[in-house]
């Protein structure tokens, strides 16, 4: 098995580019909880500031959710194209087949609005 990569989302907003960017990636701790609550119980800072490069966070699911929580670090920011690179380095979602799972989001202006592009690359841990 190899790498592989494919979209988890592509979707319109009426929320500008700017401040979607703004709420994932440096008030993501904040925004979250409250925007997913299903899907994130809480969302932690454990290490540098938030959003910044080389800072890990991590997020924890709710109660019956099949994952306990994920350890993402931040690899790459870019302020003014709304991109953001993270790997997600620890945690039950990556199973015993992945060694990490990196995403990229980029959040581009349509009109007064924003589309958001979300894909993922997994890279399978080394077999014996």
């Amino acid at each position: 098995m190899g790498v592989s990569t494919h979209t988890l989302a592509d979707y319109s907003s009426l929320v500008a580019p700017a401040r979607l960017f703004q709420a994932f990636c440096f008030d993501a701790q904040n925004f979250m909880p409250k925007a997913v609550p299903d899907f994130v119980k809480s969302l932690d800072v454990i290490q540098g500031e938030p959003g910044s490069v080389g800072s890990i966070r991590q997020v924890n699911f709710p109660e019956g959710r099949p994952f306990k929580y994920a350890k993402n670090r931040i690899d790459e920011v870019d302020a003014g194209k709304f991109y953001s690179k993270y790997t997600t380095i620890e945690g039950d979602v990556l199973g015993e087949n992945k060694e990490c799972a990196v995403y990229e989001v980029k959040f581009e202006p349509k009109g007064d609005d924003a589309t958001t592009q979300w894909w993922c690359t997994t890279t399978p841990r080394e077999t014996m």
